[in-house]
């Protein structure tokens, strides 16, 4: 029997089926379910909410608004309910609010009017939200799929995370699966068939999800005929996922999902000899560099999926699977090639990805006559396509981060009649092919084309409903009519691009319209046909200073209005926004806020949900009459500095949840309602306020901060204490003298936070706050002593930077902590690794960022300081007396604030003597000695005053640098070891002709990530004019092609170590001062010969006058598996062996003997060949 319901809603007639995966022509039984009454809905939504539910004031009013509808449809009561018992009871009322007002919006005949409310209340899981639209997709077509088969599908999409195995994948696919069905959006039917909630299917994500082709496959789309055959039954099993299908001959394999790592442990080979029948394949993250050979010939292949296979280098031996309908091979980037004719037989592939290669060019596709589907996004490499015109079909192209493919072969897709998607984001293409005769193109995407110089037409795009253009910086203008005829687009984004003003008309049905960042917008557009406008953001529209005459008059639909960091000084005088909900005004310089003769009036407001006006340069001192605003929630008034008055009282603001005056010129606090649902209180630098909150109105306060409210006397701590709710406490030290001998009423406190209080010196019991979480004492300079903590288990987070604690460990030591900031005196019984098990994971040091004279510590004792920026260098370059009271403590100049890494500078200074061996720093190296230069794009000016007392120098990320020229040496007059890092700019060589005899002290060069650097010195230079180095250190230099450009090296190298460096051909060229031909070493094979020698090129006292012996062979890349390659030279005991060692030699062979000195002649190399 089959359950149908129907019901007949004024101009709806549609029938909501339960649907069996396979029809047939059986008899079946039909029952209709009509529609619910409002009575019964109501009786129907009371049994199936919870009780924590049921029992709310709200939930009556809810009650009420279902009751007065006369007909509802029960999937839509069993939806709501699931969405409002997922519901966090902290956020049940604005929820219950916001059915209300839906509720009271609706027309009687709207269906499923809580449709679009209940999709939102999903959780925000990217995985969740596009398995729900897979699913939504693939079951409205097929009713209902066996939930492996589904979450399989899920797999294959590659909706599900991979990393962890297939295992994992399907345990979170499965949770999906269950999430979807509690909440009623997917049903479970007999023999675990899952359908869809037919009541869903005319749903619409606001941001048209739907409609954005995420999937790997689209495999609902591809397999029509068989699809539904070759996912039967399908099981998890032993890192696999498979269908077994039982034939006459016995049982056989016809799908198989295999996680990579199986093949650790077996031999892919002899795996796949028994499974020549498979028709879906798919291998994630396996580690293979060729297909192995069982696969080529499984001839009923349908579907082929090679994900993540980062070793892959060559697929040409499947290019006779003639069956293949869909083809994935992505994630492998030493894939460079492909052959041209390798699509030549795949004439039924309608499906390929190619996302990820390594490949410059596409193989020729135009036979592939029936591809719906092409997609090569992040193809880094990727410069051309072939011609496309002949994939007549095609309805997804996406070539997304493909950042450098600069142009197509087509100049217009005019072929493409049936193509909706196009995504062409992060490319690096000029001109956009003629889109404007593509019918059915639903979503085009343009996001980040920096080299984009202009939008082509979209006239006549009927069904275009996303366009998004935002980064496109060159675009600065857009024709007039443009976007004639686009009457069904929807979303608009033009953030970020250089236009000047907008075309007179947009599309009737436009919802959303972005222009952040349009730094040279003047003028805006007509509104008369933007009736459906629901949010328009206009943020950091810095050259945007007025509105239009009646601009907003008809925007009767906006809910949503961003004016942040706009010059808009003054509104237009209509201002009648009734559906408005959020108004961000963040940094506007408004000339004045009167009621309604420069700002108009919030009286016409009254849905407004949020206003936020933090950082308003208005002079005004006093707020404009928020009276009418009875609905809102969120007041930020933060940082508006000449507001002094506020409104006297928020009594009406019954829902109120968010106020902030944090450093405003507030006197006293505004009444408010009685009881008051405010949950966060923040007056933070208040240094005017004198009034103390009521705290006994305030039940539901879960967040108070007090600091920098020094006036702040009249505090009532016993009603502060007694807050139910209260779990962030953060205090100013009068306010904490007052409430601390109440502090252990506060047992459901989660953070405490005195930071920055200077004054306080010591800290109460904390036994009694089980709950504490987060204690910040930072900044506390008085403060020497702690509490006991060992009983606080849930403390995750201790700061104490700055503070005079001399001792830390054992009061830690029972704690799970997660972040610890410790003052910089602490860290010295933790040095060189003690106490290890006692310090958490992420771990912060004190550092002092200044970039002015004032920022700099009083006192005898300086802690370490990052400089940020060069105002501070050219002031210590005058003051001799402040450079030397400072000079000892600098350890790094940065060319921006950024925020500290706790590896690079914490953990350096914790871990100093693991640190000094990665880094090959000397044994004797002091803090003192050491000077990091950072970030710096042009040359930092006045450097030179912490340079020439710097011994050693450490270089990271510094765009200036090309060579070590460009840093003035000549200031380096104690340098003894310099650290190159991250400098990309740096090219050709490291030295050049001009630094000859100035780098006479530099012993140490350590050289790392350098991607574009070909030789280590000029040719014009000899190396042995750097004699002093003793230590060179070469790592992860892709392009480094010759270390040393003659021959020989420097006399008193001792060692020379050369890693991840693949392209390196030659140790040392052809320019040697004894005309000597070019040399080249193969670095794996170049090893010591005895075990005194193996003991030499370890130790760092024996010098090393010359390499013993080269190969005649260039050096060849190594395969990703063994890529770490070490260059040690040997030693040579006296000048007779190292005249000598001037006649090639051969390396020793595998068993350790000497081989013949003398290397073959020509003749010999050709007989032998």
């Amino acid at each position: 029997n089959v359950l149908i319901t129907s019901r007949e809603l004024g101009n709806l007639d549609f029938i909501e089926r339960k649907v069996q995966p396979y029809s047939g022509d059986e008899d079946f039984n039909e029952w209709k379910v009509q529609p619910y009454s409002g009575d019964e809905a109501v009786a129907f939504l009371k049994d199936r909410v919870e009780n924590h539910v049921s029992l709310l004031p709200k939930f009556q009013t809810l009650y009420a608004d279902i009751k007065k509808r006369s007909q509802v449809l029960p999937a839509e009561i069993i939806m709501l309910a699931e969405a409002l018992n997922h519901t966090a009871t902290d956020e049940l009322d604005s929820v219950l609010d916001a059915t209300h007002f839906i509720l009271k919006a609706a027309e009687n005949d709207d269906a499923i009017p809580l449709l679009p409310f209940i999709y939102g209340q999903l959780p925000d899981d990217n995985c969740l939200i596009d398995c729900f639209w897979h699913s939504w997709n693939l079951l409205g077509k097929y009713g209902g799929i066996q939930y492996n088969e589904l979450i399989a599908r899920w797999i294959l999409e590659g909706h599900l995370d991979l990393a962890d195995g297939i295992r994992k994948a399907y345990n979170k696919g499965y949770n999906v699966m269950m999430e979807l069905v509690d909440r009623g959006i997917l049903k479970m039917q007999e023999d675990n068939l899952i359908v869809l909630e037919k009541a869903t299917l005319g749903l619409e994500d606001r941001n048209c999800r739907e409609l954005f082709e995420t999937s790997n496959l689209g495999l609902a789309d591809m397999l029509e005929d068989k699809g539904r055959k070759v996912f039967e039954r399908m099981t998890p099993t032993d890192g696999m996922m498979k269908t077994v299908n039982v034939k006459k001959n016995g049982k056989s394999v016809s799908s198989l999902l295999i996680d990579g790592s199986r093949f650790s442990r077996e031999d892919p080979k002899k795996f796949f000899e028994e499974k020549q029948h498979l028709e879906v394949l798919a291998l994630f993250n396996p580690r293979l560099t060729c297909i192995p050979d069982p696969i080529p010939k499984m001839n009923n292949l349908l579907l082929l999926v090679i994900r993540g296979c980062y070793l892959l280098q060559t697929v040409d031996c499947i290019k006779g699977l003639k069956e293949l309908v869909a083809l994935e091979i992505t994630g492998s980037p030493l894939l460079k090639e492909m052959p041209k004719d390798f699509f030549v037989e795949m004439t039924k592939l309608r499906s390929l990805n190619l996302s990820a290669l390594g490949i410059e060019s596409l193989p020729d596709v135009f036979n592939l006559t029936e591809l719906r589907r092409l997609i090569l996004r992040k193809c880094t490499y990727l410069k051309a396509l072939p011609k496309l015109a002949s994939l007549k079909d095609l309805e997804v192209f996406d070539v997304s981060g493909s950042s450098n493919l600069r142009r197509l072969q087509e100049k217009s897709f005019q072929s493409f009649h049936k193509l909706r998607f196009a995504d062409f984001s992060g490319t690096s293409i000029e001109k956009l092919p003629i889109v404007q005769t593509l019918a059915n193109l639903t979503i085009l995407l343009v996001r980040g084309c920096v080299h984009l110089s202009g939008l082509r037409f979209m006239k006549h795009l009927h069904k275009l409903k996303v366009l998004d253009v935002s980064g496109a910086t060159k675009i600065k203008e857009i024709f007039y009519d443009c976007f004639t005829d686009t009457d069904n687009l929807k979303i608009l984004d033009l953030s970020e691009t250089d236009i000047r003003f907008l075309p007179e008309s947009l599309g009737k049905s436009l919802c959303d319209i972005r222009l952040k960042g349009c730094s040279k917008l003047e003028r805006l557009l007509d509104t008369r046909n933007l009736t459906s406008l629901e949010s328009l953001d206009l943020s950091d529209c810095f050259s945007l200073k007025g509105f239009p005459n009646n601009f907003f008059e008809h925007l009767t639909s906006l809910k949503s209005l961003d004016l942040s960091n706009s010059q808009v000084k003054s509104f237009p005088s209509h201002f009648d926004l009734p559906y408005l909900r959020h108004l961000l005004l963040k940094n506007c310089s408004f000339e004045s806020l009167p009621e309604s003769k420069t700002f108009a009036s919030f009286d016409e407001l009254r849905n407004l949900v949020e206003l936020d006006l933090s950082g308003c340069k208005s002079p005004a001192e006093q707020l404009p009459s928020l009276e009418h605003l009875i609905n809102l929630e969120v007041i930020n008034l933060s940082g508006y500095k000449a507001l002094s008055e506020i409104d006297v009282s928020f009594e009406h603001m019954s829902w109120l949840e968010v106020l902030n005056l944090s450093e405003t010129k507030v006197s006293s606090l505004p009444k408010l309602s009685n009881p008051s649902k405010l949950r966060s209180l923040i007056l933070n630098n208040c240094t005017q306020l004198r009034t103390s909150p009521d705290f006994d109105i305030l039940s539901e306060l879960e967040e108070l901060d007090l600091r920098g409210t020094r006036f702040l006397t009249n505090i009532e701590a016993e009603s502060l204490s007694r807050l139910p709710r209260l779990k962030k406490l953060r205090l100013s030290k009068s306010a904490f003298e007052a409430i601390q001998s109440y502090l252990p009423n506060l047992k459901q406190l989660e953070v405490l936070d005195l930071s920055g209080e200077e004054e306080v010196d010591s800290v109460p019991s904390l036994d009694n706050l089980i709950s504490l979480r987060q204690l910040f004492l930072g900044g506390c300079l008085k403060l020497n002593k702690l509490p006991p903590l060992n009983s606080l288990s849930q403390l995750e987070v201790l700061d104490l930077s700055c503070t005079k604690v001399p001792n830390i460990g054992e009061e830690i030591s029972n704690l799970k902590l997660k972040r610890l900031h410790l003052p910089e005196g602490v860290v010295e019984k933790f040095n060189g690794g003690k106490k290890l098990e006692d310090l958490p994971l992420e771990l912060k040091l004190d550092h002092c960022y200044v970039s002015k004279p004032l920022e700099i510590p009083q006192g005898d004792k300086v802690p370490r300081i990052i400089v940020q920026g060069v105002e501070l260098l050219k002031i210590l370059k005058e003051d001799s007396v402040l450079l030397e009271r400072i000079r000892h403590s600098i350890s790094s100049v940065r060319a921006q604030p950024k925020k500290e890494d706790n590896y690079s500078d914490s953990r350096k200074h914790i871990f100093s003597c693991i640190y000094s061996k990665i880094k090959k720093l000397p044994s004797e190296e002091k803090d003192n000695q050491c000077l990091e230069i950072q970030g710096f794009d042009v040359f930092p000016s006045d450097i030179e005053v912490f340079l020439e007392h710097a011994t050693y120098v450490f270089l990271v990320e510094n765009g200036f640098l090309k060579n070590l020229s460009d840093l003035k040496p000549g200031s380096l007059k104690n340098i003894r070891g310099c650290w190159l890092e991250r400098c990309n700019n740096m090219e050709k060589s490291i030295f050049v002709e001009a630094d000859l005899g100035k780098w006479g002290t530099l012993e140490i060069l350590w050289i790392s990530n350098l991607p574009k650097l070909k030789s280590l010195y000029d040719e014009k230079v000899q190396s042995l004019s750097f004699g002093s180095i003793k230590h060179l250190y070469i790592d992860c230099c892709p392009k480094l092609e010759t270390v040393f450009s003659s021959w020989p090296i420097a006399e008193n190298l001792e060692t020379l170590q050369i890693t991840f460096c693949d392209n390196l051909k030659t140790l040392f060229g052809d320019k040697g001062s004894h005309g000597e031909k070019e040399q080249t070493s193969n670095p794996e094979n170049t090893r010591p010969t005895n075990k005194k020698e193996q003991r030499a090129t370890g130790s760092e006292d024996k010098k090393v006058h010359e390499t013993k012996s080269l190969a005649k062979e260039k050096v060849q890349p190594k395969s990703l598996t063994n890529k770490k390659e070490e260059v040690q030279a040997e030693t040579l005991t006296d000048k007779k062996e190292k005249e000598k060692a001037q006649q090639p030699e051969s390396l020793p062979d595998k068993e350790g003997k000497d081989a013949p000195k003398s290397l073959p002649d020509k003749e010999e190399k050709e007989k032998a060949q």
